[in-house]
């Protein structure tokens, strides 16, 4: 029998923006990763993405535009949950 498996990754961002981003991925049959490469992977590609969101629009992103754009650009991620400055946090799922 095949099962859904949901695996998450926390990250932890200094710089553009200090935050910090949960990345939810979910694999068909049993969900078996390889979860420091995943994690490695999710990192790097999301350091991209907050780069270019702080060349584009600076200081105004919301935990909301980056948490949408995170999902656009990362296909395999079925949710992001982001904290910034430890407060204010918004999570989104992929409609499925």
């Amino acid at each position: 029998m095949d099962r859904l498996v949901e695996t998450w990754v926390t990250n932890h961002f200094e710089i553009p923006y200090k935050c910090t981003i949960k990345t939810g991925v979910t694999s068909g049959a049993d969900g078996e990763y390889d979860l420091l490469g995943l994690k490695t992977t999710i990192k790097t590609k999301t350091d991209d993405i907050l780069h270019y969101i702080k060349k584009e629009l600076g200081d105004k992103a919301s935990p909301f535009t980056i948490a949408n754009t995170l999902l656009e650009y990362l296909p395999a991620v079925t949710y992001i949950e982001i904290t910034m400055n430890g407060e204010d946090g918004v999570t989104i799922y992929k409609e499925t």
